[in-house]
């Protein structure tokens, strides 16, 4: 089976992305399919907050990808960070996820305790 990736670029609300959009040749069966590597914006961090790439969403950006809320679909190539309440602290050395493929890479961090051990 042979895959193929193309490059598309397209308006997503009031600014530009990269979209990736994959299509495979099955030359087995000629049938061609295609799939647009997307990610879904994940739920709150418990004890943390996430935001935007500032270049990404203008601070008069009100989309819903710009707003964060849960569930919706954002392009290949968003970036998110993270950051934890005061007495939290981010598991992982990772302080932002990318789309990438239609996963989060590195995987979605979490909010743990900070213990002060003495």
């Amino acid at each position: 089976m042979l895959t193929l990736h193309f490059l598309f670029i397209a308006a997503f609300s009031s600014f530009w992305h990269a979209a990736i959009t994959v299509c495979s040749y099955n030359s087995n069966t000629g049938s061609i399919s295609k799939r647009e590597a997307t990610c879904s914006i994940p739920e709150r961090l418990t004890h943390g907050s996430y935001r935007n790439h500032p270049r990404r969403c203008p601070s008069a950006e009100q989309s819903a990808a710009c707003r964060l809320v849960p569930g919706t679909t954002v392009p290949d190539n968003w970036l998110i960070f993270y950051s934890c309440e005061s007495g939290y602290q981010l598991t992982g050395p990772a302080r932002a996820s990318i789309c990438r493929n239609g996963h989060w890479a590195p995987s979605l961090p979490a909010c743990t305790l900070q213990l002060n051990i003495v």
